[in-house]
């Protein structure tokens, strides 16, 4: 041990712990250990998803020991992925749990590389998935009196969703709706960045009603079923495909849908993509560093979020600007 004569008792201690550290286990000990702790986070669907990532990677390259982990194992699994015929978002999903995994290996001192083992290897993207719903589709889902339990759940959903920025299911089925705002922090992105990431938005006058259907004395919605979540949101894409046929929607319809539609209608309207950000509550870690940088404000919002839904109550008010700058933006590119 170096320089142990300016080190306390305590410190050489934990140097001594430190270096008994085990490092002999495999790769896909440490994953599932991995796995246990965000199960213990209440991370169960990053969980079920590394698993399923443990699964692929097991059959192509098999266990290993942590310190085989270099550039070509990396890029035998790409290649594997794509000879199996995966898509390039599948791809990437595995490839990003892998890098995640390998980076906490490397911060922790237990995998020693001169070269990442990412170094070389690129990870693809999947091409976005074409679920926003024109504005004439929109209004035929706000609009149209609908019959039966399962379509009125699936049409109150997509429209609170959307009413509220186009909030996941998990995060609105867990948020608190009494009053006139809410503020929360997204479900999905909350151990994945660092410091506060909570958006506080205004509930529109649109979004009242709904609420008022399902909101329980604890001010949460209550759907009326005892489902798991997973179930409950199996079930609730089950109404929304009923729900599409019903219409006769020709695009594809999903609960992201909404979010994609409100994100949609915003750019078109002219809305600064800060402000979008925020009503979106993108991670600081990606373009959403715009609304960490801007400090955009929940008046912003606000006057977003009545601007988006003054269109679709009033599109006609609109059109003429959206065709406007429609022509302007194709002069710029």
């Amino acid at each position: 041990m170096e320089n142990k004569e300016w080190l306390t008792a305590l410190q050489i201690k934990q140097v001594i712990i430190s270096k008994k550290k085990p490092t002999h286990i495999s790769f896909i000990e440490f994953w599932k250990s991995r796995i246990s702790e965000f199960k213990e986070e209440g991370r169960n669907s990053y969980a079920k998803m590394n698993e399923e990532t443990i699964r692929i990677f097991t059959k192509a390259e098999s266990d290993i020991p942590i310190s085989a982990i270099n550039t070509l194992l990396i890029e035998h699994f790409k290649k594997w992925m794509e000879r199996k015929g995966y898509s390039n978002g599948n791809i990437g999903l595995r490839l990003t749990h892998l890098k995640a995994r390998i980076n906490e290996l490397i911060k922790n001192g237990v995998l020693k590389t001169e070269i990442h083992p990412f170094v070389y290897t690129k990870i693809p993207t999947a091409e976005p998935k074409e679920c926003d719903l024109t504005i004439d589709e929109f209004r035929k889902i706000q609009n149209t009196e609908v019959e039966g339990k399962r379509i009125n759940l699936a049409k109150d959903m997509i429209l609170l969703s959307f009413y509220l920025c186009g909030i996941n299911l998990k995060d609105l089925l867990s948020i608190n709706l009494n009053g006139d705002t809410i503020t929360y922090e997204r479900t999905k992105t909350i151990h994945s960045k660092t410091g506060k990431g909570n958006i506080t938005i205004p509930i529109h006058n649109n979004a009242k009603p709904i609420i008022n259907k399902y909101i329980n004395k604890k001010g949460v919605l209550d759907l009326g079923y005892s489902y798991t979540y997973s179930n409950l949101q199996k079930y609730i894409n089950l109404c929304i495909k009923k729900l599409k046929e019903h219409l006769g929607i020709k695009q594809t319809l999903c609960f992201y849908s909404a979010r994609k539609t409100f994100a949609q209608f915003a750019s078109e309207l002219g809305i600064p993509d800060g402000v979008i950000d925020y009503c979106l509550g993108h991670s600081d870690k990606n373009k959403g560093i715009i609304r960490y940088y801007t400090k955009v404000r929940q008046k912003q919002a606000e006057i977003a979020i009545n601007r988006v839904i003054d269109y679709v109550n009033n599109p006609d008010k609109y059109k003429d600007y959206i065709e406007m700058r429609a022509d302007v933006m194709m002069m710029k590119g």
